[in-house]
């Protein structure tokens, strides 16, 4: 041990999951949904985002909380929040809202090591998306996992 300790600065630093949560107000309907769901109806919708990464050497941290809360916020919040989810979305299920918002935090937000983003519809309900969830889809015939609604709303 003491040994590490003199190479310390030279070992890679260990992986950290940090997270944030987010609520935003939305109404949607599910247009395929054979019960209540397929009328207009609106959630309080709660949103965590993880992020997993090194510990970067010069600052201590994953990420500063502050630059995910920018990210999720411009990319999520200020685009969902009070708004109809059908016109982000053909058909708005939780699952399909998670697809989309790692998207968006990907590629819109350059945000890189997201791990996990759980979403809640209600308090006792929810769907969650991890890493490899999100890239199973490029390990094999992609077409046989991603449904074409997801990219043309």
């Amino acid at each position: 041990s003491c040994h590490a300790d003199l190479h310390y600065g030279k070992r890679k630093r260990p992986y950290v999951t940090i997270g944030k949560s987010f609520r935003f107000a939305g109404a949607h309907f599910l247009p395929t949904h054979p019960r209540l769901c397929k009328h207009w109806h609106g959630h309080e919708w709660r949103m965590e985002v993880q992020i997993m990464k090194r510990v970067d050497k010069s600052t201590g941290m994953v990420l500063d909380f502050s630059d995910l809360k920018k990210a999720v916020k411009s990319c999520i919040v200020d685009k969902l929040d009070h708004n109809m989810l059908n016109d982000f979305l053909m058909n708005p299920t939780a699952e399909n809202i998670l697809v989309w918002c790692w998207e968006r935090l990907m590629f819109d937000g350059l945000l890189k090591g997201i791990r996990k983003i759980t979403l809640w519809e209600a308090e006792d309900s929810w769907a969650s998306l991890d890493v490899d969830g999100m890239l199973s889809v490029f390990r094999g015939n992609i077409e046989n996992y991603v449904e074409k609604e997801w990219y043309e709303a």
